[in-house]
């Protein structure tokens, strides 16, 4: 069964990362790069069909704007907000402590390091 998943990601060097590790951990996933807050918003409200969504930590609020910290909270606060219920990875360059209800795991991202989401995925609801 083919998984739509939801990239939040404003590093395009990290979102390749990600999509390789996802290739390999899912069978032909279907991916959707989002790279600021309102982008992925938009994105994850038309895309009702959406299983899981990596998200990073800092990234924009709109579309070639800075990042902005702890924007991941964020964009946590506003799905409970919407009762949007979608299965969240956290993978981030920094360590993150959250206990939003959506987030089945993180993971810390090292550019050095082969990426997996094998054993977070596992912990989905």
């Amino acid at each position: 069964m083919e998984k739509n998943i939801l990239v939040v990601d404003d590093d395009s060097y990290k979102l390749g990362h990600i999509v390789r590790a996802l290739n390999n951990d899912f069978d032909n996933p279907n991916i959707i790069a989002a790279s600021s807050r309102n982008d992925g918003l938009l994105k994850m409200i038309k895309c009702p069909n959406i299983d899981l969504i990596i998200l990073d930590w800092n990234f924009p609020i709109n579309e070639g704007g800075l990042p902005e910290y702890d924007m991941g909270e964020e964009f946590l606060c506003m799905m409970e907000h919407l009762n949007i219920n979608i299965d969240v990875i956290i993978c981030s360059s920094q360590e993150v402590e959250t206990y939003h209800k959506n987030v089945i795991g993180t993971i810390l991202y090292n550019p050095m390091q082969e990426l997996s989401f094998k054993s977070v995925i596992g912990r989905s609801r």
